[in-house]
């Protein structure tokens, strides 16, 4: 099983910006597979502040992402939330 939780890709090909931002569940940043390291003069330009928590919020939203991943196979797209009215839409989208 994978220990990824959030991974970011960028469209944009320009080679002075990451094309993916990867960070696993115990809180490490990866910029295109290279662990981050804030000491390290190519990543002089980025700030990353992780917070760490042992617990898993149970707020409605998530107990809705967790039901349905237990449902969903590698690759569905779920929608959990769609609320649309006058002034704003408001979707949550996950894909598994």
């Amino acid at each position: 099983m994978s220990d990824n939780w959030i991974t970011i890709k960028c469209n944009s090909k320009r080679k002075k910006i990451p094309s993916e931002i990867r960070i696993d569940k115990s809180g490490k940043v990866f910029f295109d597979g290279e662990l981050f390291d804030e000491n390290n003069p190519k990543f002089r330009n980025y700030h990353i502040d992780i917070e760490k928590h042992g617990r898993v919020n149970t707020g409605e939203e998530t107990r809705r992402m967790i039901e349905s991943q237990r449902e969903s196979k590698k690759g569905d797209t779920v929608v959990l939330k769609d609320i649309k009215d006058k002034e704003k839409a408001e979707t949550t989208i996950v894909k598994y």
